[in-house]
């Protein structure tokens, strides 16, 4: 089955966004501080969070203004795709 450009194209953007949220994350941010960072709207910057928490890739720290950190689990991720773009970057 192969998809449509467009369905490629809107994955790779999903997942390019939760790469960079992921990364914002690693020093604990609140949601504003990603929202903006990112020029996302809070309803795609709730559903990108929620798919995050949902997968274990982030938490949220609850207190007067919630902070999101990378987890462990995330990190690991990360850690992952970096070394892919190190690799893709180094093959030209």
């Amino acid at each position: 089955m192969f998809l449509t450009s467009s369905m490629s194209s809107a994955h790779r953007r999903t997942g390019e966004i939760e790469v960079q949220i992921l990364e914002l994350c690693l020093d604990g941010v609140g949601k504003t501080f990603i929202v903006y960072s990112l020029n996302l709207n809070f309803a795609a910057g709730n559903r990108h969070l929620r798919s995050l928490l949902d997968k274990g890739l982030i938490e949220v720290i609850q207190g007067a203004r919630p902070i999101y950190n990378t987890t462990q689990k995330g990190k690991s991720v990360l850690r992952h795709i970096w070394k892919i773009k190190e690799i893709i970057n180094n093959s030209d």
